[in-house]
């Protein structure tokens, strides 16, 4: 009986706002608004923790109205086989976590969506044949699904824009890695459930960068996930700014000294031309 009341205080709470979150949803979103409010009611009454952290306090119920709002405004689902968006509670702030799926189909029934179709991530090994012709929007792909493909090379998608043109990117398994290791939380839960969804999130990611770049929405949606890395960010700043205290002690500590010459040029490091291979 407790767990039905609580059921219904949360029902209760999204309905009371259903209206204001029908007002700035997207078209895909209010068109099946019912069952889309329904989801998002149970998965977050399901989930023991984030129910009772967004009835604890008027604060979190705000913010969770937010994030509802901000989800049916980029047309994200919620809850269901395969959600777009989870809600986690860090340290008393409700983050949205958006999936591989949620980006992906934001760029399609997003604000501003450039994209005419939800594309697939496709990956590919090293026995696999793949070449792309980028200027006519074409590609080659062929591999045996049931011998031995290698090791994994890399990752690619086909942008079918609405203007009509096609674009293929592509990156490879190695920088997919080197992204995870510089700037992931490795030691969080999604991590930890499944290395290989998030790192073809981070696949995703990069290579929705153009249209992520053209859609309003998809902006907020990137400002959402980067609210989750906020502890992270915050330790960055953090290192800078001792950084930043060190460079000016030494400036202030050469004024004192007297000046050095420099034999020889300093050569300007130049930026990596890109490689031509695909991966």
């Amino acid at each position: 009986m407790e767990e039905q009341k609580k059921l219904q205080t949360i029902e209760s709470m999204v309905l009371e706002k259903s209206d204001k979150i029908r007002e700035v949803a997207v078209e895909s979103v209010r068109q099946n608004f019912d069952q889309w409010t329904k989801r998002a009611i149970i998965e977050v009454s399901q989930n023991k923790e984030l129910r009772e952290f967004i009835q604890a306090s008027q604060d979190a119920k705000n913010q969770f109205f937010v994030k509802l709002a901000k989800a049916a405004q980029i047309g994200l689902q919620i809850g269901g086989t395969r959600p777009h968006v989870y809600f986690i509670n860090m340290n008393g702030i409700l983050r949205m976590d958006i999936t591989k799926d949620g980006y992906a189909h934001a760029c399609v029934h997003g604000i501003q969506g450039v994209l005419q179709n939800v594309p697939e991530l496709i990956k590919v090994y090293e026995k696999d044949k793949f070449s792309i012709n980028q200027a006519k929007g074409l590609y080659e792909y062929e591999f045996s699904p049931f011998g031995d493909r290698g090791k994994l090379l890399g990752y690619f998608m086909v942008l079918n824009y609405k203007d009509g043109h096609t674009e293929i990117p592509h990156i490879g398994y190695e920088k997919v890695v080197k992204i995870k290791n510089n700037f992931s939380n490795v030691n969080s839960p999604a991590w930890k459930k499944s290395e290989d969804e998030m790192l073809e999130k981070i696949a995703v990611k990069q290579l929705l960068k153009k249209p992520f770049a053209e859609s309003e929405g998809l902006a907020m949606l990137m400002t959402s996930e980067d609210e989750i890395h906020e502890e992270q960010k915050q330790e960055i700043r953090i290192e800078k700014t001792i950084s930043e205290r060190a460079v000016s002690r030494l400036e202030n500590a050469s004024k004192s000294m007297p000046p050095i010459e420099i034999q020889g040029e300093i050569q300007e490091q130049k930026e990596e031309e890109p490689s031509k291979k695909l991966f």
